[in-house]
Order: C-alpha cells, then structure tokens, then sequence
C-alpha cells in the first residue's frame, strides 16, 4: 500500500528531527560535526539508508575554527534519482549552526518548531 504524500513526508521529517539531533549530540561529544551521515547511530535504520541513497537527505559539514553543518531533507515529488524508489520535490527543509552557510534564505527568515528553514531548490 503506497503512502499518501503527507504520510511521506511526515516519515521523513521525523527522521530528519532525528538526524539534526543525533548531529547536534556528535558535536557536544566531540567537538566537531560529522563529516557523513554514515557515522551516525541512525545509519543502520533502513529507513535512513534508503533516503539518504536516494537523495532525500544531504548534508555536508566542515572542520575548523568555526565548525559548521548544513542538513537538507526533500519533500516526495515526481522526480526520482536513477536507481531510487523515493520521489524528489524541489522543496525541503534545511537546518545547520550557522545561518550563513544556509541556502536561499531570506535576513528574516524563521525555522519551524524543530529549527527547520523552508527552502526552494529551483
């Protein structure tokens, strides 16, 4: 049985509420972001890595004197990666330590309850 795209996309945001916190906890332990999603407690769910296979979370993260992340999840869509059985939108969510390392964001834009910015990948 095939979810509604409100069911999807209510999975995928409670995976990505997961993985944002998962990221935060790795830096409180050890003083840097992850540089992959794989190393993660959540990478042996599924779930996660069929997603993250399939292009529904990205993520990148550098080192540094000023450590940052940026975690994008996308919304089910039509498109679809070669190989992939999840559907893409050009919409999502996004989320990092630093506002300026966040894409096409508005000075007054504001995150969701979970800390989350809308973001538009046209």
């Amino acid at each position: 049985m095939a979810c509604s795209n409100r069911e999807e996309n209510l999975k995928r945001e409670r995976i990505a509420i997961q993985i944002k916190s998962e990221i935060e906890y790795y830096y409180n332990q050890n003083g840097f972001y992850p540089e992959s999603l794989d190393v993660l407690p959540i990478s042996n769910n599924t779930d996660f890595i069929s997603y993250y296979k399939g292009g529904v979370f990205r993520y990148t993260s550098q080192k540094g004197d000023k450590p940052w992340y940026h975690f994008i999840w996308v919304y089910d869509g039509m498109l679809r990666r070669q190989g992939s059985d999840h559907g893409l939108s050009w919409n999502g969510e996004q989320c990092g330590n630093d506002k300026t390392h966040l894409l096409l964001m508005s000075e007054d834009s504001q995150p969701d309850s979970n800390g989350f910015f809308s973001i538009d990948l046209h």
